[in-house]
């Protein structure tokens, strides 16, 4: 794992240098960069005054700002798969409790999201900055995807998920819907920060049919609490901690926010242990177990694989070619993107490329032989970089960046995939494309060896001169 988290952040480097439009990565840093719209007002409502008032008037839905693609990243939530759980958690300054609602996306993902109930319904609070502070209750619209952890489903259709959500408002506005609510905690200078009393730290998700409760740690309250549904779905929220450090001390944040998620429940010194249906128990390690190499995840019991067929190497075999399309202005749709220096094409957007290096869009083409129906398996494109000594602002020696392929492919359909590189850093670029599974409880991360996700089965290689 420390050379997948090596890779991750080298990733994450070279994209916010080339800004590279990649999503896979957005699960870690936010979403979107879409501007946000946001009315600066004055603070009118606090958690415990809504309390006191004992009522909330019902305000505009959440709504997703971009319909969601069905057929790509997680896919658009299924028709009348939501379904709000009945655990209630209250909230550390009062007001209305927190509850968790499940619902299924048409790419095999089973997903879990967080929120205020108000009514029998999941949304946000309009404090904190959100919806200009109005003091309504805005209720999650049925197809509202932001915010969530989503995991794949095992052949019972149960999906593992666990979540951690760092610094989020009081307001149950997570990040992921900043570019269209506000909200008060981003650094930005254009919003204000939250007080420390009105964030929270949330850790939620499923551990499965087996689960049936957990134990928290002293540090976070103590205490066990049953697990709800057949999900196994639990939910801690508590008061906000400046510093939280991941397991085995990799990474540590000391900010307002951050999140992470996976199938498996790692030590963040919240839950102790968890207990499963015929007297099992896992003990959740801590930090320093991690490092010490003396303690293991709890991994997701009960998860029954699915029947799957071998794929061999021989049989994704693919001539893999690689050209440049240079252009002043580039727009993009999914994972597209295309030269437009005329007229933006319908349904894509413009990509802002003035306030950085000089970008060549790089085209890798191949066909997939495998076909690609859900979130279970994909195409993995690696490509390193070119290493310039005489500029630092190019990669070392070695480097490589890194994305999957996140759009259902048929077989024998030829795949154009896209990545931006630096025109300063010239060079021989070497492309290789492999092809991952899921074989295990999985995120919705698709990365190659992360806990449920297989190694790359070779499918072809090729080299490019960035000129």
């Amino acid at each position: 794992m420390n050379d997948y988290f090596g890779r991750v952040r080298q990733e994450l480097r070279g994209a916010v240098d080339r800004r590279s439009h990649l999503p896979w990565y957005l699960r870690i840093r936010p979403r979107s960069s879409r501007p946000a719209i946001v009315a600066l007002v004055a603070l009118v409502a606090t958690g415990s005054a809504l309390a006191a008032s004992g009522v909330l008037r019902t305000g505009v839905p959440v709504g997703a700002p971009v319909a969601a693609i069905p057929n790509a990243y997680e896919g658009a939530v299924v028709p009348g798969s939501v379904r709000l759980l009945a655990l209630r958690v209250p909230d550390p300054d009062g007001g209305p409790p927190w509850g968790l609602r499940v619902l299924e996306t048409t790419r095999g993902l089973t997903c879990v999201q967080f929120g205020r109930v108000v009514g029998g319904r999941l949304g946000v609070l309009g404090q904190d900055g959100a919806f200009a502070d109005d003091g309504a209750f805005h209720p999650f619209s049925s197809d509202f995807l932001d915010g969530v952890g989503c995991g794949t489903d095992d052949a019972r259709g149960n999906a593992f998920v666990n979540e951690q959500f760092h610094g989020t408002p009081a307001s149950a506005l997570a990040r992921d819907q900043q570019h269209t609510s506000g909200g008060c905690y981003t650094s930005s200078s254009r919003r204000r920060h939250c007080p420390p009393t009105e964030l929270r730290d949330i850790y939620f998700g499923l551990l499965g049919p087996d689960a049936l409760s957990v134990t928290r740690t002293a540090t976070s309250g103590g205490g066990t609490i049953s697990t709800s549904g057949s999900e196994g779905a639990y939910l801690i929220v508590l008061p906000h901690r400046r510093t939280v450090c991941a397991p085995g001390a990799l990474f540590c944040t000391r900010g307002e926010y951050f999140s992470t998620s996976g199938p498996e429940l790692v030590p963040y010194e919240v839950i102790r242990a968890v207990d499963y249906r015929g007297g099992r128990s896992c003990d959740v390690p801590t930090p320093a177990q991690r490092r010490s190499a003396s303690g293991s995840t709890c991994r997701a019991v009960g998860y029954v694989a699915a029947a799957g067929q071998r794929v061999t190497a021989s049989r994704l075999a693919s001539r893999v070619s690689a050209h440049a399309e240079p252009a002043r202005f580039y727009c993009e749709r999914a994972q597209q993107t295309v030269p437009c220096n005329g007229p933006v094409p319908p349904g894509y957007r413009r990509i802002d490329t003035r306030l950085g290096p000089p970008e060549l869009l790089l085209v890798v083409e191949f066909v997939a032989h495998a076909a690609v129906t859900n979130f279970d398996s994909h195409y993995e494109i690696n490509t390193s970089d070119p290493p310039d000594p005489r500029n630092r602002q190019c990669p070392v020696a070695g480097a490589s960046q890194f994305g999957p392929t996140q759009t259902n492919l048929r077989a024998g359909q030829r795949v154009r995939y896209t990545e931006f590189v630096d025109r300063a850093c010239p060079g021989l670029t070497r492309i290789r494309v492999g092809y991952v599974t899921v074989d295990g409880p999985s995120g919705d991360m698709p990365v190659p060896g992360l806990p449920g996700q297989s190694g790359e089965i070779p499918v072809g290689q090729t080299t490019f001169a960035v000129p």
